[in-house]
């Protein structure tokens, strides 16, 4: 089963119209004006001065929304996006970083087994010479002096 994708979820190129966006939103317009005037949220404008939202402008008036109506101030409720946008960064870093350590221990045992097959042909090579230095030793005893 596949599902349409919404304005929301879409791309964050700015063309949801004000309008559009309050809708979508269930929010007054002047909701979304009052953000942008806070300096919270700035939309897009075009040339005649119309705001244009993107996915993710939206994403996060939406969210600020849902803080504002649980009773928080505009100042604690950015505070709140800023430290959730915070922590979505630094899980993403993690899973970075989990994701470059697990392709370097995969690369050392890469490089392990490599060394290991060098070792034993080492080894093996070791045998050959130590063979035919003894061939060599009783082959010489043989020669005539």
């Amino acid at each position: 089963m596949t599902t349409r994708p919404t304005a929301l979820d879409t791309t964050c190129d700015p063309g949801v119209s004000m309008g559009r966006a309050a809708k979508l939103l269930d929010v007054r317009p002047a909701f979304l004006r009052s953000l942008d005037t806070a300096g919270v949220l700035s939309p897009h404008r075009t040339e005649g001065g119309h705001r244009r939202y993107s996915a993710l402008q939206l994403a996060r008036a939406s969210r600020l929304r849902e803080l504002l109506d649980v009773g928080h101030s505009l100042l604690s409720a950015t505070t709140i996006q800023g430290l959730e946008d915070d922590l979505g960064r630094s899980h993403a870093e993690r899973h970075d970083a989990v994701d470059a350590r697990d392709e370097a221990r995969a690369e050392l045992r890469r490089r392990d087994d490599e060394l290991d097959d060098t070792r034993a042909k080492l080894h093996h090579a070791h045998q050959r010479i130590s063979q035919l230095n003894h061939r060599l030793a009783e082959h010489g005893d043989r020669t005539p002096g």
